[in-house]
């Protein structure tokens, strides 16, 4: 009785990993959620390369911004 039971857990312990595996009960909201993260990312990338294409073309930053202007000791003209 003892081999028949071991047989049996051997069997089962076996067969559940297969199952796992075979994609049963697929969760179609999942995959909807999954196609409309795609969806954004392609967006979203599409949208920055857009943006670094103009940025690009536009020759960049025009005005220089330089914020420790104010910080900076006045040179000395005496030597």
């Amino acid at each position: 009785m003892r081999m028949l039971v071991a047989a049996a857990l051997m069997l089962n312990v076996t067969a559940v990993p297969a199952l796992s595996q075979a994609g049963y009960g697929r969760n179609e909201q999942l995959d909807k959620l999954h196609e409309q993260q795609q969806q954004r990312q392609k967006q979203d990338e599409k949208e920055y390369n857009d943006t670094m294409r103009r940025l690009k073309t536009d020759g960049g930053a025009k005005v220089q911004n330089d914020p420790w202007r104010t910080v900076r000791p006045i040179e000395n003209t005496r030597r």
